[in-house]
């Protein structure tokens, strides 16, 4: 994927107000079947993203590029003991990412290797995931993370799960070098969570989802206002619920409706951390107005969050709505149009930084 773009945004001298970005993202692999249960992937992957920052009628530039190269590769094997089916995953990846700028970084590269493995069983009634993985990051050391889940059909058409999981997340060379924007004493993020659940399906057209999950973080990554700069938060909890309800009244007529509640407290001072999401929700209609022709409308509610640390300033609320139509021409083509905030709602979830208006997309997919 190849993408080019210019934004174009008030700011005031010397600030520069166009920014020009070159993304690219390509992957290219191999699978190998050695035998009906084990299988093989090898994959090379790139990315580079290239921002060139100016101002109208101001000589100069300042340029901020970073790349990163990578290797993965992995291997599945499964097989059987009596009514248990077993599935061993074990890998590798490796990468680097480098930063060059018009701007004298103190680091300019670093390389990152990770090996993990994971175990699955399916007995019956009863699924078990777990998973094992050491990162070690040339900038910041080693991490190990874990999680385990399980799930169980209590009867049929209603499965209950629970799940329990470590993380780490490294700064990105945004985050520690970005001109004006960025903390290079940033420490990176760890976080432990659990989450239970069930899924209930009631009738063949009707599925309902809810979920309850709590995270710790130690060192969370935020920002604030007027400054953006990045700083890490000693320990933060995030408490939340979703809920969906999904629906099929006919043939053509389907609908959702969705709920995402989320309580990110900052721990040492019992106040909310800025800019994460608090609550949202959405309803979807979709509609088969023939069979190639798919018609889908969404409404999305955003509620107020915080836009500072001391909890002083809220940025509104919003709804948006959205609206897709995907044509259907065989089993191998279709081609689709959307408009994205089809109201061209002006609302931020920045503060200063303005949300994109009325987007139309316009896409065609052929799988050969």
């Amino acid at each position: 994927m190849f993408a080019r773009g210019r934004s174009q945004y008030d700011a005031s001298p010397p600030s520069a107000n166009e920014v020009d970005t070159d993304t690219f993202a390509g992957r290219i692999g191999a699978r190998v079947k050695h035998s009906d249960s084990w299988s093989s992937t090898v994959e090379l992957s790139g990315n580079l993203d290239y921002s060139t920052n100016v101002r109208d009628s101001v000589v100069g530039s300042s340029e901020f590029d970073t790349r990163r190269y990578g290797i993965f590769a992995s291997t599945e094997k499964s097989f059987e003991t009596g009514e248990v089916r077993h599935v061993l995953v074990g890998g590798a990846e490796a990468y680097r990412e480098e930063v060059a700028s018009t701007v004298d970084f103190g680091v300019g590269s670093r390389d990152l290797v990770a090996v993990f493995g994971q175990y699955s069983l399916d007995y019956g009634a009863l699924t078990i995931d777990s998973g094992l993985r050491y990162d070690h990051n040339e900038q910041f050391g080693g991490a190990t993370t874990y999680n385990i889940g399980a799930s169980y059909e209590l009867v049929p058409e209603l499965v209950a799960r629970a799940s329990y999981g470590t993380g780490f997340r490294a700064p990105t060379f945004s985050d520690l070098y970005y001109p004006n924007y960025s903390n290079p004493n940033l420490k990176p993020e760890k976080s432990r969570s659990y989450e239970i659940g069930i899924n209930w399906r009631p009738s063949e057209g009707t599925e309902l989802d809810v979920a309850f999950y709590q995270t710790w973080l130690t060192d969370a990554i935020a920002s604030n206002p007027p400054t953006y700069l990045p700083f890490n938060v000693a320990r933060a909890k995030v408490t939340g619920i979703e809920a969906s309800l999904s629906h099929a009244f006919d043939e053509r007529w389907s609908g959702k409706v969705s709920i995402d509640y989320r309580s990110p407290k900052n721990e040492d001072n019992g106040r909310y951390i800025p800019y994460r999401d608090r609550f949202k929700a959405a309803a979807e209609v979709s509609f088969a107005a023939t069979d190639s022709l798919d018609l889908t409308a969404k409404l999305l509610y955003g509620a107020a969050r915080y836009a500072n640390a001391a909890n002083t300033i809220k940025l509104p609320d919003y709804v948006t709505v959205d609206f897709a139509a995907n044509y259907t021409f065989d089993e191998r083509a279709s081609l689709k149009f959307s408009v994205e905030n089809l109201f061209n709602e002006h609302y931020s979830t920045v503060t200063n930084y303005r949300a994109p208006g009325r987007s139309f997309n316009l896409s065609f997919t052929r799988v050969f």
